[in-house]
């Protein structure tokens, strides 16, 4: 038997059509699938078809809602970093997902960057600056001063 738990978690799978430089048609499959591990066996919860024009992190941000219907303990979304943005971060907070990137979006760092683990927080730090972590309402933020990093 299937358990939907309180422990209900979403990961999206991407396949998309090989693109030549030359011509920029395609398709995009988003395929979202259950990954509860008390579950043998996972369900597909959405698929969405879309032009391989259209950013990831806008797919998702049309799909949040109809995710949430579909399955109402949904708890934590588990995709890469092109899902991320600003609208979708606002969305998952309404609705009370905590979204897990197993990659960042953006440019590579040009310095290193450590984080440290110290009696429940976190520091993180770059050539110019260490900076504590501030617990959010679901995670750890670290804000760096820019004028100093430069």
């Amino acid at each position: 038997m299937y358990k939907v738990s309180q422990y209900t978690c979403l990961r999206i799978r991407t396949g998309r059509e090989e693109k030549d430089k030359n011509i920029a048609k395609g398709q995009s499959v988003k395929v979202t699938e259950t990954a509860n591990p008390e579950n043998r066996l996972n369900l597909l919860a959405d698929i969405a078809v879309k032009s391989n024009n259209i950013e990831d992190s806008d797919i998702l941000n049309d799909r949040i809602e109809t995710l949430k219907e579909k399955i109402p303990p949904l708890k934590e979304l588990h995709t890469d970093g092109a899902y991320r943005s600003e609208d979708n971060d606002q969305k998952f907070e309404e609705l009370g997902i905590t979204h897990i990137q197993t990659a960042v979006r953006g440019k590579k760092n040009k310095v290193e960057i450590k984080i440290e683990e110290r009696e429940g927080e976190y520091e993180v730090s770059c050539p110019l600056q260490k900076v504590k972590s501030k617990k959010t309402r679901s995670r750890y933020q670290v804000c760096f001063d820019k004028k100093k990093s430069l």
